[in-house]
């Protein structure tokens, strides 16, 4: 088993059998710091921490109005009404 140590975080290198023999206890350690999968020896896959993950906003937070609408909302010529 080879342990590499980067930048900021530390990143563990196993084989597919270390890999199936243990599974558990490495995607418990790849909560804590990436695990690079090697097959003969070759880097094949990678499991990281969720928080390494930058997601993005939902649809609605990501989305624009449109320059006609835009320009009726700052109006006050469009209200929002329920559909009830």
């Amino acid at each position: 088993m080879c342990h590499k140590k980067g930048m900021a975080s530390q990143i563990q290198r196993i084989s597919i059998r270390q890999l199936h023999e243990r599974t558990g206890h490495y995607v418990r350690e790849a909560a804590r710091h990436q695990v690079i999968i090697t097959d003969r020896g070759k880097p094949i896959a990678k499991i990281k921490p969720l928080e390494a993950e930058m997601p993005l906003p939902p649809y609605f937070a990501r989305r624009q109005l449109n320059a006609a609408f835009q320009q009726h909302a700052s109006n006050g010529t469009y209200t929002l009404r329920s559909d009830s």
